[in-house]
């Protein structure tokens, strides 16, 4: 099939988004797990994202990586979803915002915590969480920097209020 959605994954990776967003768009996909001592590194894999990471998606002939970038994708390949705002829309500014903040801060959050790392007081501010506080912008005067409370509270604290 040309146009043939194909997911290569592994079911203890960031897979799982991108699962979630292959359900919400609501066409068929064929699944690959990889297996991350063989099949990831392997030859056929590495013909496909060389650099033998997980997630991917190929859909006909393109190769997309990264889970933002495959859940941008989709929703862009598949608007009858109703996923993301059309290109033009003004919403689509917060949508980019959202979707990155997911990709970067709270991934490397999540990451961070399961590991169990926790940087020191004094580094806290470099990790990226969540900026600098600001004492004129509500959410960064309540939010610690650089720690995975103050990513989790960004998205409530920062919209609260609107609809």
């Amino acid at each position: 099939m040309a146009d043939e959605l194909v997911f290569y994954t592994n079911p203890m990776s960031r897979g799982r988004i991108v699962r979630w967003m292959l359900e919400e768009v609501g066409q068929p996909y064929r699944t690959e797990i990889l297996d991350y001592a063989t099949t990831l590194k392997g030859p056929a894999y590495l013909a496909i994202n060389p650099m033998g990471k997980i997630p991917a998606l190929t859909h006909g002939r393109q190769v997309i990586t990264e889970c933002a970038a495959i859940c941008a994708y989709l929703a862009d390949a598949f608007p009858q979803a109703g996923l993301a705002p059309p290109p033009g829309d003004p919403q689509r500014a917060a949508y980019y915002r959202w979707l990155f903040f997911a990709a970067g801060p709270v991934e490397a959050a999540t990451s961070n915590k399961a590991a169990g790392f926790e940087a020191p007081p004094e580094r806290a501010r470099m990790m990226g969480y969540v900026p600098t506080r600001r004492p004129w912008i509500p959410w960064r005067r309540r939010s610690p920097t650089g720690t995975w409370p103050g990513v989790v509270s960004a998205p409530r604290t920062s919209t609260s209020g609107r609809s």
